[in-house]
């Protein structure tokens, strides 16, 4: 009975896993596609277009890297999703850069923030979408020590044949740690990506420092 119950137990949290990582592909989809209309069918429609691309497999959890795989094979995927006009998301890219040099911004007061504003209406979506990134690595970029920025200028430092393995990645507004935890945490397709990268024997040396 104990057994049963173990097993029960297992296929639950194996569960709540897997659906939490679909959860968490479907944030990160909306994030980066601002276009992309947060809703149920577009909930649905993200889920199916990965676990599409996966044959249905239950053992590789969903992912953004998952999702964009899927569109660049096969772009009609995308282009069934239900999406909100541009001059929508532009103003939501542009809400989001003033917000970032009210915050962040040195020597801007209202005057300055209306004017930059206006002449943010002149970009391009790639270009709008370029400049919040630099505002945001800005940012992420003032809050580091000097010690941080070293290591994280050595960990940038390429070796021979292949790029080396960070010790920090910034994703979605966070320092994300790259340690032994983090690897043993990935999903299949996430693991050999990251080894396809940056090579198995960088991925192994840094299982070993546990």
């Amino acid at each position: 009975m104990g057994y049963k119950n173990s097993e029960q137990t297992e296929a639950a949290v194996a569960a709540a896993k897997y659906e939490n990582a679909k959860r968490l592909t479907r944030i990160h989809v909306y994030q980066k596609y601002l276009r992309v209309v947060p809703c149920e069918a577009n909930d649905r429609r993200i889920s199916d277009i990965c676990s599409r691309w996966l044959g249905g497999n239950p053992d590789v959890m969903h992912s953004l890297a998952i999702f964009e795989e899927a569109i660049a094979e096969n772009p009609t995927e995308y282009n069934s999703l239900a999406k909100q006009i541009e001059d929508k998301t532009i103003q939501q890219l542009i809400d989001q850069i003033i917000g970032m040099l009210a915050a962040h911004g040195k020597g801007h007061d209202e005057w300055s923030l209306n004017q930059e504003r206006v002449r943010l209406t002149t970009f391009s979506i790639p270009m709008l979408r370029k400049r919040l990134e630099d505002l945001q690595r800005g940012a992420h970029m003032a809050g580091q020590s000097i010690q941080q920025l070293k290591q994280l200028v050595a960990d940038a430092r390429p070796a021979p044949g292949l790029p080396a393995l960070p010790r920090q990645l910034y994703d979605n507004g966070q320092t994300v740690s790259v340690d032994a935890n983090y690897i043993r945490h990935l999903d299949t397709y996430s693991l050999k990506r990251l080894c396809r990268i940056h090579g198995v024997r960088a991925v192994n040396q840094r299982l070993a420092e546990s």
